[in-house]
């Protein structure tokens, strides 16, 4: 299954367009991480092991979200569907073999700092913590969580929806990119994709406010 997928430099921060990008592993001994350059004028392809990490702008990681209606036990509850990270992804040495993950995939530290399980194992349960509050606004579905926001349109129904459940589900997943369809379909798919990690969320008990909507924008 792919994980990194070729939107913008993570250095320079332009897109990488049509070219084949440049792919940059920095080894960490137990954890590496690997991130898309352009070719030549931002970084040639290499497996770093020297002590030192290599220094890059901070460009800014690519994300995508979606929302949508996942039945679960008989019931239709909300989700956000997000693949947090384009260009982005980490790899965690066991027993002399590399397993890559996305930024928050199964084994990443992204996924245990947000407590997020497998979703092959189930769904989650629904219970709150301060880690993750959901937000809403006119036409707008939101998790912001650590350090991050991500956001996705959403109908009325939806929204609706998102009130009445107390929440909704937040799906990370690498498996879908810049082109891939929103469709039932394509939703099923990323459900059952080997990366896929969720969690509960919590509705926050206000609206959001302007704050909120510039950074939901």
């Amino acid at each position: 299954m792919r994980l990194l997928w070729a939107a913008d430099c993570q250095d320079c921060g332009y897109p990488l367009q049509g070219g084949m990008p440049a792919l940059y592993v920095d080894d960490h001994r137990t954890t590496a991480e690997a991130r898309l350059f352009h070719f030549g004028m931002c970084r040639f392809p290499r497996w770093n092991t020297s002590a030192p990490v290599t220094f890059a702008k901070d460009a800014g990681v690519t994300w995508r979200a979606f929302s949508g209606g996942v039945t679960a036990g008989g019931q239709l509850i909300p989700a956000l569907v997000v693949n947090p990270s384009f260009e982005s992804a980490q790899l965690v040495l066991d027993d002399q073999v590399w397993t890559a993950a996305g930024a928050y995939g199964p084994r990443s530290a992204g996924s245990a700092a947000l407590r997020l399980r497998p979703l092959r194992d189930g769904f989650p349960p629904r219970r709150s913590d301060s880690l993750a509050r959901a937000l809403i606004g006119d036409g707008v579905v939101a998790v912001a969580a650590l350090t991050e926001i991500w956001s996705a349109p959403a109908t009325g129904e939806l929204i609706r929806l998102v009130h009445q459940s107390g929440g909704l589900l937040l799906v990370m997943t690498s498996a879908f990119g810049p082109d891939s369809p929103v469709t039932a379909e394509e939703l099923e798919r990323l459900l059952a994709s080997w990366d896929a990690m969720a969690r509960w969320v919590p509705l926050t008990p206000r609206r959001a406010t302007a704050a909120d909507a510039a950074r939901l924008r």
